[in-house]
């Protein structure tokens, strides 16, 4: 194939893609379950707290509305926090614990973050402060069942109770801690 036939096979897909041409809908639908799939293997939390249909729905929405941020699929999902954070208005409001939810989602987002930071390139996997009201209030049996979950974390006995939380990784384990102030 020539170097112009294939440039121009390029464009005629991108204008059926941006056109919702019929004849790619099969590539859209496995470009958006693949998205979706790969939120559930970032924010295993997320998806035990609202349970898998609940949460599959969700992912399905967000997959179809928010495009990727990052070429890593396993950083895909910057923007569900907000999403879930949006819920609280929505018909099923009261149903659940969003703002919990969405800080949950965060933090899980910021483990992914830190765990896939590109250190071969001398960047990524500096620590991250973040404030946390709901995530304050849990138990120590919170952070263990974040820590089954998400078995490359480790995360410091003294962070129950505390709002400003740290994330860093050093070498292929990230940790959870309290921030200190600046």
């Amino acid at each position: 194939m020539k170097p112009q036939d294939y440039s121009d096979s390029l464009q005629q897909f991108s204008t059926l893609i941006l056109n919702d041409d019929l004849q790619v809908q099969p590539y859209r639908a496995n470009f958006e379950g693949v998205h979706a799939s790969a939120l559930t293997n970032t924010f295993l939390f997320t998806v035990e707290i609202l349970g898998e249909q609940a949460f599959s729905a969700l992912s399905n929405v967000y997959a179809k509305h928010y495009p990727a941020e990052h070429w890593d699929l396993n950083l895909y999902g910057l923007s569900l926090p907000e999403f879930l954070r949006a819920q609280q208005h929505g018909p099923r409001a009261p149903a659940y614990n969003w703002e919990l939810i969405s800080e949950v989602a965060q933090l899980e987002y910021l483990i992914a973050q830190q765990y896939y930071a590109d250190s071969d390139l001398g960047h990524g996997g500096e620590r991250l402060c973040v404030e946390f009201e709901s995530i304050a209030g849990q138990s120590e049996e919170f952070f263990l069942r974040l820590n089954q979950l998400h078995p490359y974390l480790r995360t410091s006995v003294n962070v129950v109770g505390a709002r400003r939380l740290s994330v860093w990784r050093e070498d292929i384990q990230v940790f959870l801690g309290v921030a200190v102030a600046d």
